[in-house]
């Protein structure tokens, strides 16, 4: 806030001769006494360090000794302790770090200073988290006697739904003995026939895909038959 103080200055000699002069008084409120600025980026990765400069600049001729500096949003809150000297600046690393799941769009961040429970500086920016398409694929494979269990994974760990395809190469003969979870559909083209699945997985979750090739009952089949011939045969000597 400022204020106009006049101020008369008359000759001692000659009290006709004055002149009057309207200097300019500031006063900082205890709630200003602390400029704070930051170099904001456009765009906030979710997931990935986000280093921001956080300018403090002391206006009051008093040093400010371990001062609660707050970051406060919707989705985070922080806190710093910092000290700065007499009509000096002082610059901060602010980690703007938020988890990978937060939605894109525009945030509110308030930085607040603290001395004691006095309020020393404020100051509101806003920030923009962008996408983050994370996707992490796993395959599982385990076989046994005459038989295999592979198991596909997609989880989104990204804040964005994200859509995928996969094809499972299969043979006429291995179709037979194989069975899908969720139901794979056929297609065939010039080189092979495959499974193939079409699937959205939203943020923060997973799609699980289990192809099971069992040959076994196969195997005890053949074997059956063969003991049913041999016995056929020896009865028939």
């Amino acid at each position: 806030r400022s204020y106009i103080i006049p101020i008369e200055i008359k000759s001692v000699n000659n009290p006709n001769v004055k002149e009057v002069l309207n200097p300019t008084m500031y006063v900082i409120s205890p709630k200003e006494i602390v400029d704070i600025d930051a170099n904001i980026p456009a765009g906030i990765v979710p997931g990935r360090g986000n280093f921001v400069d956080v300018k403090l600049k002391n206006n009051a001729n008093i040093r400010l000794s371990d001062a609660d500096l707050f970051y406060t949003s919707s989705i985070f809150d922080f806190k710093d302790i910092v000290s700065i000297n007499p009509l000096s600046e002082k610059t901060v690393k602010l980690n703007l770090k938020v988890d990978s799941l937060t939605e894109k769009g525009k945030y509110p961040l308030s930085v607040r200073i603290y001395e004691g429970d006095k309020l020393r500086g404020s100051k509101n920016f806003e920030f923009y988290v962008g996408e983050n398409p994370d996707l992490i694929e796993k395959q599982d494979v385990d076989k046994g006697f005459l038989s295999s269990r592979i198991e596909i994974t997609h989880e989104n760990k990204g804040n964005i739904e994200i859509e995928r395809t996969v094809k499972y190469p299969v043979t006429l003969f291995q179709r037979l003995f194989t069975k899908t979870a969720p139901k794979g559909k056929i297609m065939e083209d010039k080189e092979q026939t495959y499974y193939e699945w079409n699937f959205k997985i939203p943020s923060g979750s997973a799609y699980e895909i289990k192809i099971i090739t069992d040959y076994k009952w196969l195997f005890y089949i053949i074997i059956v038959i063969l003991v049913i011939t041999g016995v056929i045969r020896y009865l028939a000597k």
